[in-house]
């Protein structure tokens, strides 16, 4: 038995001194795991495109299906309710476009296209105010606004409503300024971003339609938060989850904690090193189940559990770090061969910008080197590079759900 998996990848263009074209279509198969290795399972023939990098007998085959829109620079890739989003880093515009599926595939159909008033819109998100009513948030980095567009139910995206300045500087030349780089919706209704250039993480809430910043986290000199990840928690305090934030320039991953005492109502509970060089950036991040490692499925279909492993990229030495997460806090796994806790696996490539979990493997965009790196894991976490393929300066992933 295989399932098949439709990805839609973005990536630097020309403007970010990339080659990528827009947004294109890449699709893997991927066997169950009772069937891996099996000499008489279909690999999808003449078709496959991706190559063996040195996995032991998988049937994980991988296929470019070709350019489905051709914009500049579609750096990050939101997928809802059938619509895709992307923020167009080097010409100010945020996109939408609803996904079209059927036995011939997928296309693209444009729906919005429209200016933000911020620079290098970089990340987006979807949330909902107290009315109900939809907004996509958009992070830019070159100046640090956050900006608020209305999003009507077809995907449609309007003018831009509000925005959010940032003011601040860290003790790095890259932050001599504010650079808003995520936006994650908590479960409990708050909006919270990160402020990469002023080392702050800002807490906001919904007001008569209006996002409103009430605090602000400060962390370490030098952390520039990047990244934000809701992880399972078994700990009863916490509501069901705990925040990642990866660090770009400190290579660390901070665990936050829901604080009442503290004024942004969140406390940094936990710091975890990644073992960078001294050049490295930590970027992205995927958490992936035990359950999903133990599923019989690779795309994981399985009872959601808090336990399991987070796996972090660093940009530079082009790593991937393996931290196990106990559902309360983040353990660094035994020494490597190489001696050095923590020291991780190759990511395949040049430069990991995202990581993303699809069932039981990740798949990494390597940005520099222009490919994507699918890689099995087994049981107790454990990474293994399967098998790779030619993509334009991927810096974003989308698995499409099953149909």
């Amino acid at each position: 038995m295989q399932t098949t998996v439709d990805m839609l990848i973005g990536g630097f263009g020309e403007q970010g001194g990339g080659d990528c074209l827009g947004i294109d279509w890449v699709q893997a198969v991927f066997p169950d795991k009772g069937d891996e290795g099996r000499n008489d399972a279909h690999t999808g023939g003449d078709a496959v495109e991706g190559h063996d990098a040195g996995g032991t007998g998988s049937d994980i085959s991988v296929e470019h299906r070709g350019l489905l829109a051709k914009l500049p620079s579609p750096t990050w890739l939101l997928f809802e309710n059938s619509v895709v989003f992307a923020p167009l880093e080097f010409s100010n515009e945020i996109v939408s476009l609803r996904v079209n599926r059927d036995e011939d595939g997928v296309t693209l159909e444009p729906l919005s296209r429209v200016h933000v008033d911020g620079h290098t819109p970089t990340h987006l998100a979807i949330a909902q105010d107290t009315e109900g009513r939809s907004h996509l948030i958009v992070a830019c980095y070159d100046d640090g606004n956050v900006c608020v567009h209305p999003l009507d139910a077809s995907g449609h995206i309007g003018a831009s409503a509000q925005v959010l300045r940032s003011e601040g500087h860290g003790p790095l030349p890259a932050q001599a300024g504010p650079h808003a780089h995520w936006v994650l919706p908590l479960p409990d209704g708050r909006i919270i971003t990160t402020d990469l250039g002023a080392d702050r993480i800002h807490v906001h809430r919904w007001s008569d339609g209006r996002l409103e910043r009430v605090a602000s986290l400060i962390c370490p000199p030098g952390t520039g938060p990047r990244d934000l990840h809701l992880l399972p928690s078994s700990t009863p305090d916490d509501a069901g989850w705990r925040v990642a934030v990866v660090g770009e320039w400190s290579s660390t991953v901070d665990i936050l904690a829901s604080d009442n005492a503290d004024p942004s109502g969140l406390r940094i509970i936990q710091r975890v090193d990644l073992g960078a060089d001294a050049d490295d950036q930590a970027a992205s991040l995927a958490f992936v189940s035990d359950d999903v490692l133990h599923a019989t499925a690779s795309t994981g279909d399985a009872t959601y559990r808090s336990e399991g492993f987070c796996y972090v990229g660093l940009r530079g030495s082009d790593r991937i770090i393996s931290l196990r997460w106990d559902g309360s806090e983040l353990s660094e796994p035994e020494p490597s061969q190489e001696g050095r806790p923590g020291h991780g696996i190759s990511s395949g490539g040049g430069r990991p910008r995202h990581i993303i979990a699809v069932g039981n493997a990740l798949v990494v965009a390597n940005q520099t080197s222009g490919k994507l790196s699918i890689f099995r894991l087994a049981g107790n976490g454990e990474a293994t590079l399967d098998k790779e393929i030619v993509v334009g300066s991927p810096t974003a992933i989308v698995p499409l759900p099953r149909i």
